[in-house]
């Protein structure tokens, strides 16, 4: 198993996201959970049948706390992005023996090819390169 297949192992067995940084107005400190409800209005009393979760409750920096929210709401789309590199990188490796022929029998469809792995990255990117949310 890569690192790559751990990480996302590890994502689609921990509570989904998105994931939001609270202040714990019960006892201070930082409360990361599932809803973006302050520590009195969530329900953690029963796991059974309750949605909202609390992921974490500590004592740490906000900053820290911001890092964590933000790379569990981001980590999908980093993993398609390492995903669809991989795919990207073993078209180009495993083609590129026949991508000169190509070339020099139709420079157009070889362009063709590059463009569209190129175009499959783009769109893997395309959730990381938008303003999103920034805090």
């Amino acid at each position: 198993m890569t690192r790559l297949d751990r990480l996302e192992a590890l994502e689609k067995v921990a509570t989904r996201g998105p994931w939001f940084q609270n202040i714990n107005d019960l006892i201070g400190g930082t409360l990361i959970a599932n809803v973006q409800k302050p520590a009195h209005a969530i329900d953690t009393r029963s796991w059974e049948g309750n949605t909202d979760r609390v992921i974490a409750d500590m004592i740490c920096r906000d900053d820290d706390a911001a890092l964590i929210v933000e790379a569990r709401n981001l980590l999908p789309a980093l993993i398609a992005v390492a995903r669809a590199a991989q795919a990207v990188g073993y078209e180009l490796h495993h083609n590129s023996m026949h991508f000169h022929e190509r070339a020099m029998a139709d420079p157009f469809e070889a362009e063709a090819f590059v463009q569209e792995e190129g175009a499959k990255l783009l769109r893997a990117l395309a959730p990381l390169l938008d303003e999103g949310d920034a805090r």
